[in-house]
């Protein structure tokens, strides 16, 4: 496997999952909700990862990066899925919780699999690239979120965010990681 395929995946994966944030919050707003409940939606992002981090670390320290990436990826697209055929108040809580879990399961194995790849002397390059393709996508996700929104809707948002880790799915699903 090559750093470039890791690069790709992170793009793509960060990408609908900075985007989710975004249509996650305005899907709230635009559903009426209030600035406590839009807070706890968006904290659900970080809450259920924040607690489960460490025993998934091990986890993927076990069993190697190519399952729990798919398993990560696969999350944040149901999460997505979800979003586009109930878009409620009620299944955001949800989805912030899938789409959160699957993204920090999938950061987990994608770093661990950076720091595989390659001479040690190699991992300042790979994690450079790593932070690189993070970066890109924290600023790209958003934009293509609130451009998605204009041009499709809320509900159609999530469904246009999520063509990224289903192009993900489709290329773990052919390569062995």
């Amino acid at each position: 496997m090559s750093i470039w395929l890791i690069f790709f995946l992170t793009v793509f994966t960060h990408l609908s999952f900075a985007g989710c944030r975004v249509i996650l919050s305005l899907t709230a707003i635009h559903l009426e909700a209030s600035p406590f409940t839009i807070g706890v939606i968006l904290s659900l992002l970080a809450i259920v990862p924040m607690i489960f981090a460490v025993s998934w670390g091990r986890f993927v320290d076990r069993v190697g990066v190519h399952g729990p990436m798919l398993a990560g990826i696969a999350a944040i697209f149901a999460a997505m899925i979800l979003g586009w055929a109930a878009p409620r108040l009620e299944t955001l809580f949800i989805v912030s919780t899938i789409a959160g879990s699957g993204f920090i399961l999938f950061h987990i194995a994608v770093t661990q699999a950076a720091a595989a790849i390659g001479m040690p002397e190699q991992r300042v390059r790979n994690f450079s690239l790593l932070a690189l393709a993070f970066s890109a996508s924290a600023t790209l996700g958003p934009i293509l979120a609130g451009f998605a929104i204009d041009g499709v809707g809320h509900r159609g948002a999530f469904l246009v965010l999520s063509s990224g880790v289903l192009i993900n799915l489709l290329v773990l699903l052919r390569k062995r990681v």
